[in-house]
């Protein structure tokens, strides 16, 4: 019950972070590449995509960093954020609440 709230709230984080780079996706993208940001909708499944690495170099940063040079701080900063620290973040305060409930029984 106690682990729940932990994780909710780093999660609610790692949402958060994934919605604003969305937003500033549909903003940069949308004209260049409407298949992945044409909305907020495909640009939230892009995020979710790059997040988990499933391709996202190849797939989706290349061809747009072609079109937009600067656009690789976009994505190298938003994978670092989210793949990197906060993803860890959230197992963090899981195992940190799974060790503390153990060590109380």
């Amino acid at each position: 019950e106690q682990s729940m709230v932990g994780v909710v709230n780093a999660f609610g984080i790692l949402v958060l972070v994934m919605s604003l780079y969305a937003i500033l996706g549909v903003e940069f993208f949308s004209s260049a590449d409407p298949e992945n940001f044409g909305n907020f909708g495909k640009s939230m499944f892009t995020m979710f995509q790059v997040m988990t690495g499933d391709g996202w170099a190849s797939d989706i940063a290349r061809p747009n960093i072609w079109l937009y040079p600067g656009s690789s701080a976009f994505f190298v900063s938003y994978f670092l954020v989210t793949a990197i620290i906060l993803t860890n973040v959230v197992i963090a305060v899981l195992l940190e609440k799974f060790v503390g409930t153990d060590m109380l029984d």
